[in-house]
């Protein structure tokens, strides 16, 4: 019975971790994101194309861990905000390529400028977060 309890008291505290990690994560996104209309995917999406430069649009979904789909409708959201760019390889139109526009290198690289001091305030908050146990 004891040991029940126990078992009990863990997952709700798990439980009850992953909340309040899930409310670091949405002031992070509240504070930071929303100041350039962007969320975490789109943010995922922009790191991996600054970093390794254009791609498929499903070697973008393997590398961001996203569904095919739901990259293709993050793709024409942020073609329409002029964050990225997308062409076909000649010889297979259904072949698209996407990269960052001017726009979007600028959004990289102001979040990459700002990210030092968000990510202290971030691991400031994880630690309060993860010492509650």
């Amino acid at each position: 019975m004891a040991s029940q309890d126990s078992t009990e008291i863990q997952i709700h505290d798990g439980i009850q971790q992953l909340i309040n990690l899930r409310r670091v994560v949405s002031a992070f996104s509240t504070h930071f994101l929303d100041e350039q209309n962007l969320s975490l995917n789109d943010l995922a999406i922009i790191c991996e194309l600054a970093t390794e430069g254009a791609m498929t649009a499903s070697s973008l979904a393997k590398k961001t861990g996203m569904q095919n789909s739901y990259v293709s409708t993050k793709i024409s959201s942020m073609l329409k905000q002029k964050m990225i760019t997308e062409h076909t390889v000649s010889g297979n139109r259904r072949l698209r390529i996407i990269g960052l526009t001017p726009a979007g290198k600028n959004v990289y690289k102001q979040i990459f400028a700002a990210f030092p001091e968000k990510y202290d305030e971030i691991r400031h908050q994880l630690d309060d977060v993860l010492e509650d146990k």
